[in-house]
């Protein structure tokens, strides 16, 4: 089973967290759709729970991530929508 979760702990939410904001966003790690919040310990826990193990962990920094929002509007700028537009990569995100 391959299971990816958002890191609630990365640099720009502490911050945000710092100044007492938590607002949820179109993307990224506060994005809506996202239910629940875990830090790597009660993750583990969760899985042991449920009589589960990790087997391999992998940690993606996401030092460029909270910035693709404004890349994607400064972008958006200089170049024409195209078909492709529909596809769901990170640069669809909405860029505000």
């Amino acid at each position: 089973m391959l299971i990816s979760l958002p890191n609630v702990a990365i640099w720009n939410v502490r911050l945000e967290l710092l100044f007492g904001r938590f607002r949820y966003q179109d993307t990224g790690t506060l994005d809506r759709t996202h239910i629940r919040f875990f830090t790597r310990r009660s993750f583990r826990e969760l899985l042991a729970s449920c009589g589960l193990e990790v087997a391999r962990s992998r940690i993606t920094p996401g030092i460029l991530r909270p910035f693709v929002p404004l890349i994607k509007l400064l972008f958006s700028r200089f170049t024409a929508p195209t078909p492709e537009a529909n596809s769901s990569s990170i640069m669809d995100s909405r860029p505000y």
